[in-house]
Order: structure tokens, then C-alpha cells, then sequence
């Protein structure tokens, strides 16, 4: 089938491969909706974000029923900061599959984002109904646990999530901030450079990690950790380019920190 096909040199990490098969696919099938989801998944994963958008409502218009779907244009949404409409289209994927797990999850994280515990811990439980042992379960739960000032309970859960999905950022991210919190700054660092390596290579992510490698006595290297954002579209964040300053200042470049301050 054409497209599991593409699902396949998708998990393979072939973009470039799946996104021509899904192409010639939808040239002989335009009507497929699955097709146009698979083609949706293609184009995201070659960074076509607007494209990816356009081919999950062609899916969608041509089969508006199917959750996951629905599903995958929040994920879009939420990343394009279109968090009210991706928060409708959680909502709009559970109405059609009260089982789907990965939307309760999202709208769980979503809540913790706005600081609203009490919605987190809601979608948590309806998740953990459907499957207590889920990584990303017992991620929301250990993150849920750090709110808490739990610690040791958060560690717990997430080092469990951890050996179930050792390379997912959902998973990695409250891990490195569980040990943050128990001051392991050792295990934080290296959790943090995975969840680098994993794709978690946000601006936050380097901030967090370039913090802890500080902590533990290193300020250069901690600028060697910003230097990637420091040189691409994130130069311009003043929050950035102050903690730049600030870590050549340690350091013992005082010339380069007037840079970065200027």
C-alpha cells in the first residue's frame, strides 16, 4: 500500500523519499484522503510547513470524520502559535475518538503551558485511563508532580518514561528539569543534550541546558551551547544575547560581553 510506504521512509528518516512518493502518489489518487495525510506528514517532515497545512484540510474536507487527522492539525496549529484553533481541533479530534490518547496528552501540556494545573491533571487522568504505562502518561504525571513540589515522586515517573522513550523531547525535557529540581546538574545536562540531539532544539532548550552546564562551573562551554541560536534566527532575543554577555563576563572576556550587551 502507498501509504504505508511512505509511513516507512518517514520512520526511516527518508524525507526526501517519502515526500516523492507521496507526490506521485496523489497524482494517481488526488481524491485519497489518506494519501493527502501521508503527503501532510511528507511535507512537515521537509519543513513545507504551510504546504503540510494545506494537504490536512484537503484530507480533512475529504474525510472530516477521521480523528487523527484532526489530530495532526493541532499539532500545526499549536506549533504556528494558533493555540485557541489547535485547542479546537483536540477538542474536535476526541469528540470523534474518545480513545485517542496523544490528544488528552496535548491539551494536558497545553494547560501546564498556561499554568492552569487543575485542566492539566483532568487531561492526564482521562489519558491514563486509556494507558497508565504510556510514556508520554507518565511524563504529563511527572511533570504534574514537579508542580506539586514532588520531586522525588516526579523523578520516579519520569525516569520510568524515560526507559520507555528514551529519545522522545516530550519525555526528555521534564526528565532533565526532574533532576534539575533534585540538583543531580550531571544527569540534567546529559538529558538535555539528548533531547537536543533528539529534534528538541528550541531556543528554551539551549537556554535550559546552557544554564546548567553554568551551574556546574563552565561558562564557556555554556556559550558554546547558545552559539548555534546565537548565530541564527534567534540573535536578535535580548534575553538571549544578555545571558550571552553574562557568560563571557564570567568567563573572563569582559571584551565580549560589551559586545553582546551592546
Amino acid at each position: 500500500m502507498m501509504q504505508e510506504q511512505i509511513l516507512e521512509a518517514l520512520r526511516r528518516g527518508a524525507n526526501d523519499e517519502a515526500l516523492g512518493l507521496a507526490h506521485r502518489a496523489i497524482e494517481t489518487t488526488p481524491e485519497s484522503a489518506d494519501l493527502r495525510y501521508a503527503l501532510s506528514l511528507a511535507l512537515n517532515a521537509n519543513g513545507d510547513r504551510a504546504a503540510a497545512m494545506t494537504q490536512i484540510d484537503a484530507a480533512i474536507e475529504r474525510a472530516p470524520d477521521e480523528a487523527r487527522f484532526h489530530l495532526q492539525r493541532a499539532g500545526y496549529l499549536i506549533r504556528t502559535r494558533g493555540i485557541d484553533a489547535g485547542i479546537a481541533a483536540l477538542e474536535r479530534a476526541i469528540a470523534l475518538d474518545p480513545n485517542l490518547l496523544p490528544a488528552y496528552v496535548m491539551l494536558g501540556r497545553l494547560a501546564l503551558s498556561r499554568d492552569d494545573v487543575e485542566k492539566a491533571q483532568r487531561n492526564a487522568v482521562l489519558a491514563a485511563r486509556i494507558n497508565p504505562e504510556h510514556p508520554w502518561v507518565l511524563a504529563i504525571e511527572g511533570d504534574l508532580a514537579l508542580r506539586r513540589t514532588e520531586p522525588d515522586q516526579a523523578l520516579a515517573l519520569l525516569v520510568r518514561a524515560g526507559q520507555l522513550a528514551p529519545d522522545d523531547p516530550q519525555v526528555l525535557h521534564p526528565l532533565g528539569l526532574a533532576y534539575l529540581a533534585k540538583g543531580h546538574l550531571a544527569f540534567a545536562e546529559q538529558v538535555f543534550r539528548n533531547m537536543l540531539a533528539a529534534g528538541g532544539d528550541g531556543l528554551q532548550s539551549r537556554q535550559l541546558l546552557a544554564q546548567v552546564v553554568h551551574e556546574q562551573g563552565r561558562p564557556l562551554d555554556a556559550l558554546e551551547v547558545l552559539r548555534p541560536a546565537l548565530e541564527g534566527e534567534s540573535a536578535a532575543d535580548p534575553a538571549l544575547l544578555t545571558q550571552a554577555a553574562q557568560l563571557e563576563l564570567v568567563g573572563g572576556r569582559p571584551a565580549g560581553a560589551r559586545g553582546w550587551f551592546r
